[in-house]
């Protein structure tokens, strides 16, 4: 008999890139769920979410995760299984009220993946502390206090600094780091709270380390992830950079903190994944346990990329009761996933943040989350890596070429090292090309000892290049160390063409090597691509029929529409028996299935973090299209904002043909409205067409862009004020209400006939609200506008 599964989506709010890593793993566990047999009913507040391009829309349900609708739709669709581990926070906190009330006893559904043990202690940092405490492990001196009186006299016996949170029991609550009295009474007068408080001798400058488990209910488990940060505990570990496999910490101590984790999950029966924050004290050769977490966390992104290893097809199949060693994968394969995984190559996870231009990047970083995003890169040595972080970052060039701190003096070097900024590691360049002591900036910032030493040797690379020109066992130690031909090329002042001739006699190539690295998975794996300089004689790559290209922007949204639509061509390219690659570290493969080759990081590729446009570039070798090249760009919100005043406009996305037969999307009607000096608010909201704007909109484009493929159209009281080559961030809206946009753009593109009618389904609308900080940094909050919140009506 069929069961009931309830797979539990997202929720809206803070846009990151995590939501958008959580939206494809829950894509992957709808697939492998669905594959299985069981009747997937999906549960979101995301009116976008990946899962709706393949779902049943019956079985769709988009409603304000609560708990009154977490009743209704177990009511009504006699919901026996709930798996909530690719979702948030705040769901775990309406899972937890929903297991204490009546209605639960009545209709008692099984949690996959998770326990009441798990939950409380995810949720309750002082349930954890006692846990631990139980259980013999040394835990960080902490108190949780009434009032300022109490926590001051906490602060007397254990000394500053100190960390202090609200104790609040329905929200998240962040931490504060403490070093003064007077901080300490601010930090009271701000955060009034009924549930007191939580105060800890802080640990900053210990290293963070985190590792993940899985297991299944045979006791069955292993350590699959392991990694360690670049910055010290006091600085969020989603804003510090880290690293995979860990690399700094003895054998010892890893063995100690591997002993320890899996101890952990025999004791809390861990089925699934469970992710573990560490904080390592090498100076006592001492460690504690910070965080334990059965969620989906971006942190552990990196394991499938840099591994291969099919994570959420392994947590799926071991919370529905299968052995570890005996794992299905969507491709088919059976595999052994109770592996413990030894890469046999590096790869990090560098930071970033919103912002429009470089030099906004002024934040102080702390206890509390800034960034929005992350990229990953790959290589085989850690010089790699950093230097493929720094170009992806953006800060290539001001480091090794413009040299941006060069004006400063030594002492206005030593205050920014002691300043916990996004920019410090500029300054921390700077002092180590100065030749201070790597002892010396390490005191002053903390950062790991190896990437320092790791810095210091590519700036002293670099410096040699610039004093050696033409030497040549220079030229490989930088291409191995990840110099690429334009770094190189500016360094010898020649052009980066000169570099890959010289470079090919040398038979050093860029060699494109794939995950998974050294483990028995021989099937069963996820496939992605990354570039190492080598000197290995170069690999014909597959002549593929078409060719995607992108690279990650700092503007989150464009980011996400980005990738919806991306992945809705890669399926229709599929589809039609196409054969695909996808080359950028904003797109990656996360299940076993998928037939597209995608390429990750690339040593050439152009820096797009801070364009006020994401371009997706594509390139058509078929039949129909030989050697054919487009560009589809989503512009983010700042490149248009000039366009508005108190009058809303109308946007109408437009397809055209050959024979100038037209596609008009429905159009939006979009409103910004700043409400204050820092925010606004931006509304969408689609609509039905109405004759004078299809009139003018048709006579404009046959008059004006005749020739012209695609686009947006703005529209003001029914006239054109503006052609946009490219889309808007509303996008996503496009392609949720006109299903067919895809399929009429494809068929364009290649130049293939194509049905023109407009299939719509039901209309809805997004706002989102933007606050910009005074130093340039930028959040955005999404809510979906509809008056049907659900397809499957509650």
């Amino acid at each position: 008999m069929t069961q009931n599964l309830l797979l539990m989506g997202t929720t809206t709010g803070l846009a990151t890139s995590e939501k958008l890593e959580q939206e494809k793993a829950l894509y992957i566990a709808w697939q492998l769920l669905t594959k299985r047999g069981y009747r997937v009913i999906f549960y979101t507040e995301n009116r976008e979410a990946f899962v709706n391009l393949r779902i049943d829309t019956q079985l769709l349900v988009v409603a304000e995760i609560n708990l009154h609708n977490l009743k209704k739709v177990i009511q009504k669709f006699a919901i026996e299984l709930i798996l909530p581990t690719f979702s948030s926070f705040n769901t775990l906190l309406t899972i937890k009220s929903f297991m204490k009330t009546d209605f639960y006893q009545r209709h008692p559904v099984k949690l996959i993946n998770l326990n009441m043990q798990t939950l409380k202690l995810t949720i309750s940092h002082h349930a954890l502390n006692t846990f631990l405490q139980n259980q013999g492990f040394r835990l960080i001196e902490h108190q949780l206090v009434p009032d300022f009186s109490a926590a001051q006299k906490f602060v007397i016996k254990q000394g500053f600094p100190v960390i202090i949170r609200s104790s609040n029991k329905e929200i998240k609550t962040y931490w504060n780091t403490i070093s003064t009295i007077q901080q300490l009474q601010d930090f009271f007068e701000a955060n009034p709270s009924n549930d007191g408080y939580e105060v800890e001798r802080s640990i900053n400058n210990f290293k963070e380390i985190t590792m993940v488990i899985i297991g299944d209910k045979f006791a069955n488990q292993a350590v699959v992830y392991s990694s360690e940060d670049v910055d010290p505990i006091g600085i969020h570990s989603t804003d510090s950079i880290s690293v995979t496999p860990i690399f700094s910490i003895s054998n010892t101590m890893y063995q100690r903190l591997r002993d320890a984790v899996l101890r952990l999950c025999h004791l809390l029966k861990i089925v699934g994944m469970c992710t573990f924050h560490l904080a390592v004290d090498e100076a006592t050769n001492s460690f504690y346990i910070l965080e334990i977490s059965p969620l989906f966390q971006s942190k552990i992104l990196p394991m499938i990329e840099s591994l291969g290893y099919p994570l959420f097809e392994v947590v799926c199949e071991v919370g529905l009761g299968q052995r570890l060693q005996k794992v299905e994968t969507l491709s088919g394969a059976t595999i052994n996933a109770a592996v413990e995984l030894t890469p046999n190559h590096i790869t990090a996870r560098f930071p970033i943040w919103q912002t429009t231009t470089q030099k906004d990047l002024v934040n102080n970083l702390g206890p509390r989350k800034t960034s929005t995003g992350a990229i990953i890169v790959n290589g085989n040595n850690l010089e790699t890596v950093v230097m493929k972080g720094l170009k992806a970052c953006n800060l290539q060039e001001a480091i090794f070429l413009k040299h941006l701190a060069a004006s400063l003096s030594d002492e206005e070097i030593e205050v920014r090292l002691f300043t916990k900024n996004v920019q410090r590691i500029i300054a921390v360049c700077e002092a180590l090309d100065r030749g201070f002591e790597i002892a010396e900036v390490q005191s002053f910032t903390k950062y790991n000892l190896t990437f320092l030493q790791t810095l210091q040797y590519l700036l002293q690379l670099s410096n040699q290049l610039q004093g050696k020109k033409g030497d040549l066992t220079l030229l490989i130690q930088a291409q191995e160390a990840g110099f690429d031909d334009q770094l190189l090329a500016q360094l010898w002042q020649i052009t980066p063409q000169q570099i890959k001739q010289i470079r090919q006699q040398l038979r050093l190539n860029q060699i494109q090597q794939a995950t998974p690295a050294s483990f028995d998975i021989d099937q069963g794996a996820v496939l992605n691509y990354y570039s190492s300089y080598l000197q290995d004689p170069a690999k014909l790559l597959p002549n593929y029929q078409i060719t995607l290209a992108n690279e990650q922007n700092a503007d989150v949204l464009s980011n996400y529409e980005m990738v919806m639509l991306t992945h809705r061509l890669i399926h229709h390219f599929q589809a039609d028996g196409f054969s695909v690659a996808v080359r950028g570290n904003l797109l990656n493969n996360l299940d076993s299935l998928n037939q597209t080759d995608f390429y990750t990081d690339s040593l050439e590729v152009s820096n797009g973090l801070y364009n006020s446009k994401n371009i997706l570039r594509l390139h058509f070798n078929t039949q129909e299209k030989h050697n054919q090249n487009y560009q589809l760009a989503i512009y983010n919100l700042w490149s248009y904002l000039h366009l508005w005043d108190a009058e809303p406009l109308q946007e109408v996305v437009f397809i055209q043909d050959q024979n100038q037969q037209l596609w008009l999307a429905s159009p939006i009607s979009s409103q910004l409205t700043q409400i204050t000096p820092q925010r606004w608010e931006f509304v969408a909201l689609s609509g039905k067409h109405q004759s004078q704007i299809v009139q003018q909109a048709t006579a404009y484009i046959h008059q004006i862009l005749p020739t012209v493929k695609y686009g947006t159209l703005f529209l003001k009281n029914d006239r054109v004020i503006q052609f946009l080559p490219g889309f808007t961030t509303n996008i996503g809206l496009t392609q949720e209400v006109n299903t067919n946009f895809i399929n009429v753009l494809i068929h364009v593109l290649m130049g293939i006939d194509s049905s023109f009618a407009n299939n719509k389904v039901g209309y809805f609308g997004r706002k989102v609200t933007i606050y910009r900080q005074k130093n340039g940094l930028y959040t955005s909050r999404i809510k979906y506008l509809t008056t049907q919140l659900s397809n499957a009506s509650l």
